[in-house]
This record gives C-alpha cells, structure tokens and sequence, in this order.
C-alpha cells in the first residue's frame, strides 16, 4: 500500500509524464538536460481567483471550518529578511514558488486562500451540491515553475505536492475531523480544470465536525507531531551565502527519526541512505538505512565532505556543520509508467523529516545539486536505482534573519 492510502493519488496521464526515459534524463543526468521553459502565460488563473480586486469574504462558518487547514498549508508564517525568498508558509517549494494550491468546497460553494492577505476567498458557486462534508482539492499551478526548470520541474512540482499534502493530513487529523482520499469529482472552477499548467494532485473528503469514531487509522509519521513544530520548520537560507554551526544532533532524536521514516519509505518502494557528519556516537560516514538500524557503506574523504557531496554552488554553499544528509532512492526499472506518484511520497516523507527535526531545532532544506556519481562510489548504488531527493539536516542558527507572523484568529474556534 502507498503512503496515506492506495487510492491517494489522482495520476496525471499528460503527454510524456514521468516515464522511463524521463527517469533516465532528469536523475544521474539532469545537470545535463537542465533548461528553461516557457514564459508563463497570462493570465494567472489562480491570481484572478484571489486577487484582490475580486475579493469576496467567506461567511464566518465557512472561515470557522476551512481556515485551521489553510494556517497548515498556505498562510505565510515567516519572512526571511535576508533571503531572496522572503514568504514562507508551513511548506517548503523550489524557488519557494507557491505552485501547490488546495481548492475547497463546503456545500455549493468553493473557497480558495490568499496568503499574503490571509483571507479566505469566496471564488463563487460548485457545480454541484455536496453533502454535508468538506472537500479539498489539492492542485500544482506549474507555469513559472517550469519556466525556471523546464522539463524537471514535473518531478519538482510532485515533490512540491507532497510537502502540502502531509500538512493538509496533518491538518485534518488534528481537528479530529475523520477523512479519506476520494477518486471521484473534485471541486475544482472551470478555469483550472481545462488549464494545461494546472495538475490535480489528490481530492480529500472530510467530515466539517470532529468525530472521534470516524478517525483515519493511525499513523506514525503524525504521532507527537504539533502545529508550533510546522511553523518552526526552516531552510535558514542567506541571500549571501550558506554558514553552517557544528551543534551535534543526539543520537535517540536522529535514530527515532530514521526509524520511522525508513518504515513509511519502505512500505512505498523507496529506500534511504544517509551521510551522518556530526551526530551523537555515531560515526562519520555512508549509511544504508532501513527498519532496525543503520549499515555502514563507506567513510568520508579528507577534508570536507560537503563539498565533495555538492556537484555545483560550492563557492556559494558552506554545509561543513550539517548533522546528516538524507537520500530517497528508488528503483527506475520498477518504477511505475508515471512516476509522480512515486515523487508525491518522497516529498510527503521529506515534510515529515522537516517538520520533526524543527522540534530540535535543525533546518531541513532539499537539494537537487548534489554528486550523483560521487554518491554512488561511496555507496555502491546499483545502477538500476537513482536518487529521487534528498535533503541536509542542519543546525538552525537563523541565519536568514526570521520573523514569524503570528495567526489572526478572527474566528472562534478557528
């Protein structure tokens, strides 16, 4: 069964998707097939929705039931001063592009956010009536990512779609409201169902009140998780450079850690393994990871290691103090016909890392330029098997000068 469920997913059958010889490009040799799109095109759907010349406010009840997940996923809840990426919301983007957005329907009526003035927007009337339920629709708005990253940003903008879809989980599991993932209509406008740029990533239907009998099953990867720990979550990334800090990470947070989200990898066809630099009793050096423990693979060069991991932005990028790096891995000759379902995963794993090590306080912050082929001599990766992400575990120091924005509560219980 995959993560969160086998019916998760809503897969995008688009011309080319995540095939093999897509798989084949944009892994070991994506450095080599990097290139610029298209300009994005006007207009904006997802700007006309929530522009403010069109503003129309929710009803109170609505704000009361949508807003608490809308505060997980796209508010902002911190401005970097001295970054090139100043808005961030409780999940991580390339670029920090706002490309995964979640359309919602109470009744006959659908509501869409707008982060930089938090308010929930009225964007008019579903097609249909629904029950009594809450739906949520959660979509990739690709144009400007695209235009950065050309053909890569369609494992991007999966990779995106999984961090929202762990805080949109998170979200709903701790309001006490019981959920599923549902395969069929989804409350999205006409304007965003026939855009080319738009992609439906995943439909869930809630219940609008908490339920304790109606809960989903348990899942680890939720357990002892809180809200403050998603606000916490950071990349601590400079405009002017990368300085990491040796503050060595304790060895039962980073194993507990690794143990449970070996687990959840595991069960959906993804291994891991990890480059520890500077945790408690553990040796520097290449690990496999999986459910039980860690197997060493190779020992670190002379010197830094960072700087041998990183393929490029080496003047740019100081990692000497990260705690470890994290590496998903998959197998390309088993990988499904599309694969973003696949990437979805990894993203949704990669949130849960983030998320739990901002309650140590460490940055977490994925990474697409690493060393393939200098990864692969320290570990004995096969060739069949490619990285599809990885991320650098680090001490967060604030380099990046953050202000949180507290919440506005304009509603009770909201």
């Amino acid at each position: 069964m995959k993560i969160g469920s086998g019916m998760s997913r809503i897969r995008s059958r688009e011309s080319g998707g995540m095939d093999a010889a897509y798989l084949e490009a944009f892994t070991d040799s994506r450095h080599l097939h990097f290139a610029h799109g298209r300009p994005p095109g006007k207009p904006d759907p997802f700007g006309q929705l929530i522009s403010p010349a069109s503003f129309d406010p929710a009803d109170r009840e609505a704000e009361r039931l949508l807003l608490p997940v809308y505060r997980l996923t796209e508010r902002i809840v911190r401005v970097d001063l001295a970054s090139k990426y100043a808005f961030h919301p409780a999940a991580p983007g390339a670029r920090n592009l706002k490309t995964a957005r979640i359309i919602s329907q109470r009744g006959n009526r659908l509501y869409a956010f707008n982060p930089l003035a938090d308010r929930l927007i009225d964007i008019g009337r579903a097609a249909s009536a629904d029950s009594g339920d809450l739906l949520f629709a959660l979509l990739t708005d690709d144009r400007r990512l695209q235009w950065y990253y050309g053909e890569f940003h369609r494992m991007l903008s999966a990779l995106n779609a999984g961090h929202v879809l762990f805080n949109l989980e998170f979200a709903l599991r701790h309001s006490g409201r019981p959920y599923g993932f549902a395969g069929g209509r989804s409350p999205i406008p006409e304007m965003l169902r026939t855009d080319p740029a738009v992609r439906l990533r995943a439909v869930i239907r809630a219940g609008a009140e908490p339920h304790p009998a109606g809960l989903p099953d348990p899942d680890p990867l939720f357990e002892g998780l809180v809200p403050e720990y998603f606000y916490r979550r950071s990349a601590d990334q400079r405009i002017d450079g990368d300085v990491f800090f040796h503050r060595t990470l304790g060895r039962q947070p980073f194993i507990r850690l690794l143990d449970r989200t070996a687990a959840a990898a595991e069960e959906a066809g993804i291994r891991l393994y990890a480059a520890v630099n500077d945790v408690e009793d553990t040796a520097p050096g290449y690990y496999r990871v999986h459910c039980g423990g860690l197997e060493w693979t190779g020992a670190f060069g002379n010197g830094p290691e960072d700087l041998r991991l990183l393929r490029d932005y080496r003047e740019y990028s100081n990692f000497h103090g990260f705690n470890f790096w994290l590496f998903m891995i998959f197998d390309k000759e088993i990988s499904e016909e599309d694969a973003e379902e696949r990437f979805i995963d990894m993203g949704r794993l990669m949130q849960f890392v983030s998320v739990s090590m901002a309650a140590q306080g460490r940055g977490v912050r994925g990474l697409k330029n690493y060393d393939d082929a200098y990864f692969r001599r320290k570990t004995g990766l096969p060739g069949e098997m490619a990285i599809g992400y990885s991320g650098i575990v680090f001490p967060n120091r604030n380099q990046a000068a953050s202000i949180r924005v507290p919440s506005a509560e304009r509603t009770e219980g909201g």
